[in-house]
């Protein structure tokens, strides 16, 4: 006696699991490795804004040292103090995705023309 089609399609669901093929199969040595990325992401931000802040500081500085009246303008020493070292950050974090790019189509390119017979 033949099953109903129901049945089978119903059977077939059951032992059919679906796997997205976008998300790693580690569990949680992915979440560590996310965690792990994260930490040194945000570890290399701070010791860059520390830089940032001391090159400001040093910069502001020879400022008041070479003219004393730019300590007087207390608004634009706080603006100055807070915002070069981001803009300064900004502008080390675009340097660095513009020179990894470089290096990822340059290896892209290699990897092209070492595939060719000559």
């Amino acid at each position: 006696m033949k099953k109903p089609l129901r049945q089978v399609a119903q059977a077939d669901r059951r032992h059919t699991r679906f796997r997205s093929t976008s998300r790693p199969r580690g569990g949680v040595w992915a979440v560590l490795g996310g965690l792990g990325g994260a930490l040194c992401f945000a570890f290399f931000t701070t010791l860059l804004l520390l830089v940032n802040g001391t090159a400001t500081l040093v910069l502001f500085g020879a400022l008041v040292d070479s003219d004393p009246s730019w300590a007087d303008r207390k608004g634009v020493m706080q603006f100055g103090l807070f915002a070069l070292p981001l803009a300064m950050l900004v502008a080390e974090w675009l340097v660095w995705d513009f020179l990894c790019g470089l290096l990822r189509r340059g290896t892209a390119d290699d990897d092209r023309g070492s595939g060719m017979a000559d």
